[in-house]
């Protein structure tokens, strides 16, 4: 971990914090530097960048490798012990270097979907790396929720769920079965947190932002793009009973 990278963080954290304001629900003191696996959806490229700037917590993040084409964020990246994540096969080294971080007892951050996700209403397939890295070094997991893509000088929403472990699947051999019935459960957790959100904000009076007619247009285009994601995401998940 580069000092200077951090001490340069430490400075950017107070300026996005400030315009960026947040207000959290649950328990954000809960959120340490221990070893865990933080899972959320991705609905801005602020995701996460945010959190941190208002929680000051030493968090590894997994990112697309794409961003260590350009120079500074591959120097700022690496800084931060940040972990690259190439899309497509399996990433051994991206693996080796989460079981690392979670073995040294580090947070982790991951995005379970593997891509930002422009629909507010289905999350997208969730990959089985988290079940995988959770079962693997008994990591609790921790969701978190964001209501909106993030705006300057607004008021933005996220909320914090209690830490689970899939402890039921300590022991047994990770097979494929073993892992898509873990993710179920990470699926259903972050679910169930959503709707908790949905449900505050309603309570609350406050809507989603309505999205310019361009990005409106930018979202269209995607959600018709990953149908099939969206249809594979129902199929794999309509036996979840999130209400219990």
């Amino acid at each position: 971990m580069n000092k200077f990278v951090m001490f340069c963080r430490k400075g950017v954290a107070k300026l996005l914090a400030t315009l960026y304001p947040v207000r959290f629900y649950g328990d954000r003191e809960g959120v340490t530097v221990k070893k865990s696996i933080i899972v959320a959806n991705h609905v801005d490229g602020w995701d996460g960048v945010i959190f941190v700037a208002h929680n000051n917590k030493d968090i590894r993040f997994m990112y697309k490798a794409e961003h260590r084409q350009r120079k500074f964020l591959k120097w700022a990246l690496d800084g931060m012990d940040f972990i690259p994540v190439s899309r497509g096969d399996a990433d051994m080294a991206a693996t080796k270097a989460t079981l690392r971080a979670l073995k040294d007892e580090k947070p982790v951050w991951i995005f379970p979907e593997g891509t930002r996700n422009r629909s507010f209403e289905q999350f997208l397939p969730l990959k089985t790396g988290v079940a995988l890295f959770a079962i693997k070094t008994q990591a609790p997991i921790r969701p978190i929720i964001t209501f909106d893509t993030y705006k300057i000088f607004r008021k933005n929403h996220v909320m914090i769920g209690e830490e689970f472990e899939l402890s039921q699947f300590y022991g047994k051999p990770i097979t494929k079965e073993v892992l898509d019935e873990a993710t179920k459960i990470v699926y259903k957790k972050l679910m169930q947190l959503k709707l908790k959100l949905e449900a505050k904000m309603a309570e609350m009076g406050v809507s989603r932002r309505k999205p310019s007619k361009k990005r409106q247009e930018k979202i269209d285009k995607f959600i018709m793009s990953h149908q099939a994601q969206y249809q594979l995401s129902e199929a794999l998940y309509k036996d979840v009973k999130i209400d219990e």
